[in-house]
């Protein structure tokens, strides 16, 4: 499972490696429930969130695409080729 980063931070468990705002966590490997529940919530140095479970893709598309846009076909019979 990744997650995607809310609030800069530095990550003391992975060499002080600064994650921003947008970045996947974790960068590499699979971090324990206990770290994943730390960052998540209210209990870090920081005493923030600071990572939220990232959406797979096709939970992300709420706005309507390019696709959405384009005339629907009329119901109905179809017209006679000319």
């Amino acid at each position: 499972m990744a997650y995607r980063v809310i609030m800069d931070f530095a990550d003391a468990l992975d060499k002080g490696h600064i994650y921003r705002a947008g970045d996947i966590y974790p960068r590499s490997g699979e971090p324990s429930e206990l770290r994943i529940a730390e960052l998540s919530g209210y209990g870090n140095k920081i005493g923030h969130p600071l990572i939220v479970e990232d959406a797979p893709e096709e939970k992300q598309q709420d706005s309507p695409t390019e696709d959405a846009h384009e005339e629907k076909p009329k119901r109905g019979r179809p017209k006679k080729p000319q």
